[in-house]
């Protein structure tokens, strides 16, 4: 894969220049996975997989350049990103009535790392971002009522996560910078609720609320510096330890959606609200 930009930074009071960044990027991918399934009597199934995943990411002739007003070359770099990780899932399943399940699973998640391909003249900014790793615990209930009109989803969720990929900042005594950071350890819990209804065929509703709570269990990362106007430096870099902080999420997620099934003709018209 093939990427780049130009930027425009003719306004930015530390810099007033223009900047280009260019690189290719290059990823293999090798895994093998398996699943297998057993029902220990007739209402209650189990379920497991697994997959074993080598990854080979690599950024090559990368390039961030000033190309105006004068010409600089601020940074070159080829670094190479290799994942070994495995994923999978357990999952039992209990179906106590003709239309409804309950069912509770455990399962493990990789999300593969990368590169921050932001404009750059530091080092630091071109190390690669470790894979995000997530263990999820799950029960729930799933139903069917009103012979299927009426479909009732429950959910109950904790998820664990190691190096989680979180958008962050960097600052050197010359510039600051976007980079996708690793938080090394966090978690996440809630609960949600989906309802969808069709009372008749032409109408449906659909409804949906969530609530979750999320914070840093172990986190330290850069906070503010000091900018000094006349020269465009940074100096006294703070640290904040974000252990015990919430995460960036809100408390209550809620969707909406009722539409309409008018047939015209060969066509159907849809008219909606959400």
């Amino acid at each position: 894969m093939t990427g780049g930009f130009y930027s425009d930074f003719s306004d930015f009071r530390s810099l007033r220049n223009f900047w280009k960044t260019s690189y290719d990027q290059h990823v293999e991918s090798v895994s093998l996975f398996g699943n297998v399934e057993q029902y220990l009597t007739p209402r209650l199934r189990l379920s497991a997989g697994a997959r074993y995943e080598y990854e080979r990411r690599e950024l090559s002739d990368f390039r961030s350049e000033i190309i105006a007003p004068t010409y600089t070359l601020r940074a070159t770099a080829n670094p190479l990103l290799q994942m070994r990780e495995w994923s999978g899932k357990a999952l039992l399943d209990w179906q106590f009535g003709d239309t409804a399940h309950a069912y509770a699973s455990v399962s493990r998640g990789v999300k593969s790392g990368g590169f921050t391909t932001y404009n750059s003249g530091l080092p630091a900014q071109l190390d690669p971002y470790d894979p995000e790793v997530l263990k999820a615990y799950e029960v729930g209930v799933k139903s069917e009522l009103f012979d299927r009109k009426l479909r009732l989803n429950l959910a109950t969720f904790y998820y664990d996560y190691l190096n989680q990929q979180l958008q962050g900042v960097l600052y050197t005594t010359t510039t600051r910078v976007g980079r996708i950071l690793n938080v090394p350890r966090s978690h996440l819990y809630g609960a949600e609720a989906e309802i969808s209804f069709n009372p008749v065929p032409m109408l449906s509703i659909d409804q949906a609320i969530a609530y979750k709570y999320g914070q840093y269990d172990e986190f330290v990362s850069q906070s503010n510096a000091t900018l000094d106007p006349s020269t465009g430096t940074y100096s006294n870099i703070q640290y904040v330890d974000n252990a015990g902080q919430r995460l960036p999420l809100p408390d209550l997620d809620y969707k909406g959606r009722v539409a309409l099934h008018v047939p015209a003709g060969g066509w159907q018209i849809e008219p909606e609200v959400n």
